[in-house]
């Protein structure tokens, strides 16, 4: 079969196709990725990670505070717990 005997259009969709398949191929996988990377309460996987870089920089700056602050004596009868044992 020769190129002349082909009307344009059918060449034009020939030619186009394989562009036009990979083009939807790709909004598809977009389309599953956003949806599997989602929880099931609807917040992404990028809120979940800033959600836990602000807690654990929470936890350390709690942590350096109790390092920085000084040492309290325990109250009342805890006291007398805090001491058993020590010399």
């Amino acid at each position: 079969m020769e190129h002349d005997n082909i009307p344009w259009y059918v060449s034009l969709i020939l030619s186009w196709l394989p562009f036009l398949f990979w083009i939807a191929l790709t909004a598809w996988i977009a389309h599953l990725l956003r949806n599997t990377l989602r929880t099931k309460d609807g917040r992404t996987l990028a809120q979940i990670v800033d959600e836990y870089a602000r807690e654990v920089k929470r936890s350390n700056d709690l942590f350096e505070e109790a390092l920085k602050s000084p040492r309290k004596p325990w109250p009342g009868p805890l006291r007398k717990l805090a001491l058993v044992g020590r010399p």
